[in-house]
C-alpha cells in the first residue's frame, strides 16, 4: 500500500508518494509541535491533567513516527489512519478533558484546532475519495458540536462556522489536490508502459515483415528459379542444370537456417554491447570492467547473459527505490565471464516474491542457467541487492553456485 488513495506501485507514482509522504509529515510536525502542542501546555490550567498529557503524547507521539517514517520510505496508511482516530477520538473527549466548570478565554481555540485540518487531510491518505469526504465532514461536523458546548465559551454561532469550515476547507482542498496530482502522475505511468507494449509490438512486426522479405526472396532467387527450369527441362544439359540449382538452393536453405541462431562473438565485443544497452536503461550506472583475454562466446550465451543482466538492472530501476549506489561489474578470464549488478536500495527477500513474479525466476535465474551458467542473488531488506551471473567453458554443472 502507498499514500493516498493506495493502487499497485510504479514506477512514477512511487517516487510521488514518497514526496508527498515526506512533505506532509515534515509540514505536520512543525505545525503540531509549534502551534498544537504549544497550545496545549498554554492551555492546562483548565485541562484534566489526563486530558493533557494523554492527548500530547499520542498526537505528538504519531506525529514523529510519520516523519521517521516518511523519510525511511516506509507505509504510513495505518499512521495516517491512527492520527485521524486520535484526532475524532480528542475532539469528542474534549467536554470532559475540561476541568469542572472551567471553560476557554473568550477568542481562544482548543489546541486541537491546529491538528483539525491535518486530521482531515490524513483522510485523504487513507480511503478513496467518497469514504475520504466522509470522514472529513464527520471530523468537523464533530468539532462544530464541541464548539457550541458550554466549555467552549460565549461565541457567536457564525463565527463558530467560520471556524469550522476554514479548517475543513483547508483539508479537503490540499487532500484534493495531492489526490489530482498522484492521478495525474499515474497516467504517466500507463503512458510509459502502454507505450513500452507499443514499440516492443512494433519492434516484432518490422522483425516479422523483414523475416517474411527475407524468406521470400530466398523463395524467389533459388527455389522458385529451380523448380522453373526443372519444369522447363527438355535434354540432359538443362536437367543437369536444374540439379546443380537444386542442390545450391538446399545448400542456401541449409545455410540461412543456421544463422537464425545467435553469432558467436568475442568478449570484448559482448561487454561493449552490454555496456551500451545497460546505460539507457540505467543512467546513473557505474560500469566497471576487468578483461583478461578475449575469449569467444558462444551466441546463445551472449544473448541469455544480456537478457539476464538488463532485467537485473530493470528490476534495480524499477523496484530499488532511492540509490546512491547503482553498478555493473563485467569482468573476464581466459575460460569465465562474470556479470555483477549491484545496487543499495532497499533490498527484498528471494522467497518472498510471488510466484507470478517472473522477473528474477524466469528471465534472470532460468535464462542464464539454460545456457549453463550460473545465478546468485543476495538481498536484505534495507541491505540492497546483488546480482552475481557467471558463465565457464568448461562443464561446471556440478559446483556450486558462486558467491557475489
Amino acid at each position: 500500500m502507498t499514500p493516498f488513495n493506495s493502487e499497485p506501485r510504479k514506477f512514477a507514482v512511487e517516487r510521488v508518494d514518497r514526496t508527498i509522504a515526506r512533505a506532509f509529515a515534515t509540514c505536520a510536525s512543525f505545525i503540531i509541535f509549534l502551534q498544537a502542542i504549544a497550545h496545549a501546555f498554554q492551555q492546562r490550567e483548565i485541562l484534566n491533567p489526563w486530558g493533557l498529557w494523554v492527548g500530547v503524547a499520542v498526537i505528538g507521539g504519531i506525529s514523529l513516527t510519520e516523519l521517521v517514517m516518511a523519510w525511511l520510505g516506509r507505509n504510513l496508511i495505518w499512521l495516517y489512519l491512527a492520527f485521524y482516530l486520535a484526532t475524532l477520538i480528542g475532539v469528542l473527549a474534549w467536554p470532559i478533558s475540561l476541568k469542572p466548570g472551567a471553560h476557554l478565554a473568550p477568542n481562544d481555540q482548543p489546541w486541537l484546532w491546529w491538528v483539525l485540518a491535518i486530521a482531515a487531510l490524513s483522510g485523504f491518505g487513507v480511503f478513496k475519495p467518497i469514504p475520504a469526504f466522509a470522514a472529513a465532514i464527520l471530523l468537523n461536523v464533530a468539532w462544530l458540536f464541541v464548539l457550541g458546548l458550554d466549555g467552549f465559551g460565549t461565541r457567536g454561532f457564525a463565527v463558530v462556522l467560520q471556524d469550522t469550515l476554514l479548517a475543513f476547507f483547508f483539508g479537503v482542498l490540499f487532500g484534493v489536490l495531492l489526490m489530482a496530482l498522484r492521478q495525474q502522475t499515474a497516467r504517466i505511468d500507463e503512458a510509459l508502459e502502454q507505450r513500452a507494449i507499443t514499440t516492443a509490438d512494433a519492434a516484432r512486426v518490422r522483425a516479422s515483415e523483414g523475416e517474411r522479405a527475407r524468406v521470400n526472396a530466398l523463395v524467389h532467387d533459388s527455389v522458385l528459379t529451380t523448380l522453373i527450369t526443372g519444369a522447363n527441362a527438355s535434354d540432359q544439359r538443362q536437367v543437369e542444370q536444374a540439379s546443380r540449382l537444386a542442390q545450391q538452393a538446399l545448400a542456401k536453405l541449409g545455410s540461412d537456417v543456421s544463422m537464425i541462431a545467435p553469432e558467436d562473438v568475442s568478449v570484448s565485443v559482448f561487454f561493449d554491447s552490454l555496456e551500451q544497452a545497460a546505460v539507457e536503461v540505467a543512467a546513473d550506472l557505474n560500469i566497471s570492467r576487468e578483461q583478461v583475454g578475449d575469449i569467444v562466446v558462444p551466441g546463445e550465451v551472449a544473448q541469455a547473459l544480456t537478457q539476464a543482466s538488463i532485467q537485473a538492472i530493470t528490476n534495480s530501476v524499477q523496484h530499488a527505490g532511492t540509490v546512491k549506489n547503482r553498478q555493473l561489474r563485467l569482468s573476464s578470464t581466459s575460460n569465465r565471464i562474470k556479470i555483477v549488478v549491484i545496487d543499495d536500495g532497499r533490498g527484498f527477500r528471494e522467497a518472498r516474491v510471488a510466484k507470478y513474479r517472473l522477473g528474477v525466476r524466469l528471465s534472470i535465474r532460468e535464462r542464464v542457467t539454460s545456457v549453463g551458467g550460473r545465478v546468485a542473488i543476495q538481498s536484505q531488506p534495507g541491505q540492497g541487492c546483488t546480482v552475481t551471473m557467471t558463465w565457464s567453458m568448461q562443464d561446471e554443472s556440478n559446483a556450486p553456485e558462486v558467491d557475489a
